[in-house]
């Protein structure tokens, strides 16, 4: 299966469903280049998430770290992590996405000894090299699990127990690597930059400064940069800035509006600074957009 575009709600999380509630379970192919903005856009889900570098190289940013993957590498996403995923010359990453109860029931022992001290850990991901002895045994079972997946006519059943046989490995080898759980302190912080996200998706249109966003969580605004860089490596105004220039891209794209229109309804007051700052981001001025018909 293949996306290509994600859909947030205001706290980043992932719209799509993966999977089915009879089979919570999804494989896809995601080629970098082929998504929407020509990365995969910061999100989150309550899935987990196991990707393996196929062909190129990739950047991906889970909260506020970087993690650069190299063919042959795979790395395992942590239920409600926060990443994105770029690539400078394009990558294909065959990934599985798929939800604790999968594994097991909710309540069952295996979910509670197995399944639930990872989603409780504030470890976020692990990366398993391709060249590192120590992870050939979960290498081998991941692409075991993919190789299942390509095969049109897959039966259920195998890929249940086969991905079992992977999260056995994961556990037996890196159990240890999830002991420490969450703590209170870290469910406030995803709790402000909930807050401060909803705040700037619903007034990027206005002229909010950075007082005002980190108003909205009821917080200094030192504080307000320090959640925001450690959650999506970049400060809130940065943030907002990368937002709008969005936002004003997919009106242009869609004929809702002009450049100079775009760039008043995004909440860019100098449309100067409007077309300087997209061809920073996009290598291209606005005015070249060229409107795309449905």
């Amino acid at each position: 299966m293949k996306v290509t575009k994600i859909n947030t709600d205001e706290t980043l999380r992932e719209l799509i469903c993966h999977g089915t509630p009879g089979f919570q379970f999804e494989y896809y192919i995601d080629d970098v280049h082929a998504f929407d903005k020509g990365f995969v856009d910061w999100h989150w889900h309550d899935e987990f998430e196991w990707m393996y570098l196929k062909e190129g190289e990739a950047r991906v940013c889970v909260g506020g770290e970087e993690i650069l993957l190299f063919v042959g590498d795979s790395l395992f996403i942590n239920s409600r992590a926060l990443h994105e995923i770029r690539s400078k010359n394009g990558a294909t990453l065959p990934n599985i996405l798929f939800s604790g109860s999968f594994i097991s029931e909710e309540f069952s022992d295996i979910y509670e000894e197995y399944v639930l001290p990872v989603i409780s850990s504030e470890r976020e991901y692990l990366v398993f090299r391709g060249d590192d002895a120590k992870n050939k045994d979960i290498s081998a079972q991941l692409k075991k699990t993919l190789l299942l997946c390509e095969n049109k006519e897959n039966n259920k059943l195998e890929i249940h127990a086969q991905l079992c046989l992977l999260w056995a490995e994961l556990n037996e080898k890196y159990a240890d690597v999830f002991l420490k759980k969450k703590s209170r302190a870290d469910m406030v912080k995803r709790g402000r930059m909930q807050k401060m996200l909803t705040f700037i998706y619903e007034n990027h249109a206005r002229d909010i400064s950075l007082n005002d966003i980190a108003g909205a969580a009821k917080i200094s605004k030192t504080e307000a940069i320090r959640c925001f860089t450690g959650a999506l490596g970049m400060p809130p105004v940065e943030f907002l800035i990368d937002y709008r220039l969005t936002r004003a891209r997919a009106l242009i794209l869609s004929g809702g509006a002009g450049v100079l229109q775009a760039a008043l309804l995004c909440g860019f007051n100098n449309v100067s600074y409007f077309i300087r700052a997209f061809k920073k981001k996009y290598s291209v001025t606005p005015g070249k957009l060229k409107p795309v018909k449905n």
